[in-house]
């Protein structure tokens, strides 16, 4: 995200009036923000507050980051909330990364574990892309080419596709990487790598 803001000017905390411009009902929103181009963040900030009324912007739906609980674009909803609880909601067709491994600094520590959680858009058809950038964090390496930008890009559908495109000479950190699929109407029938279709467990003991 700071390599979009540099890239693009925008905001990593964008406001609503910015990403949904379409919407009127958004325009005077100070509160709730997104956080790149796909998590929603609606922010508690009343004292005592047990409840919170939550517009979401028309044109998408919008899963729960904790439960996956949908929400349609367009209505107000009022949830629970307390206010040590953070709502936050991933766009549909939004793309989430985020590191497993728990950083303290990104001086000195990298990323080794990745989830990429991803919501695909009901439309069949519909490309979402999101560009995953890392360097060495120190130096101006990244001027020749030293650093690893992965483009994502997910394709909705029956059967939905990620392509994954990477550029530059830095060597990437992360050793794991786990793949979360917001797809609500139906689970994988099968799941391929390349063309090779992987073992598919329906007990999660397996």
């Amino acid at each position: 995200l700071m390599r979009r803001a540099a890239v693009k000017g925008l905001p990593i905390m964008e406001p609503l009036l910015s990403a949904f411009q379409e919407d009127k009902n958004v325009y005077e929103e100070d509160v709730n923000f997104m956080e790149g181009d796909s998590l929603f963040i609606a922010n508690v900030v009343e004292k005592n507050a047990t409840t919170k009324k939550i517009y979401f912007p028309k044109g998408y739906s919008f899963y729960d980051y904790y439960t996956r609980e949908e929400y349609v674009g367009g209505k107000e909803y009022v949830l629970p909330v307390s206010l040590s609880s953070i709502p936050m909601f991933v766009k549909e067709g939004g793309i989430v990364t985020e590191a497993t491994n728990q950083l303290y600094n990104l001086t000195d520590e990298v990323v080794k574990g990745l989830n990429i959680l991803c919501a695909p858009a009901k439309k069949s058809g519909e490309v979402s892309v999101f560009e995953l950038y890392d360097d060495d964090g120190k130096t101006f390496n990244f001027e020749k080419g030293e650093f690893h930008l992965t483009t994502i890009t997910m394709t909705s559908g029956e059967k939905v596709e990620l392509d994954f495109k990477r550029e530059g000479s830095y060597k990437s950190t992360v050793e794991e990487m786990n793949i979360d699929m917001i797809h609500r109407a139906s689970s994988p029938y099968w799941v391929s790598i390349d063309g090779e279709e992987i073992p598919h467990f329906l007990h999660k003991a397996k």
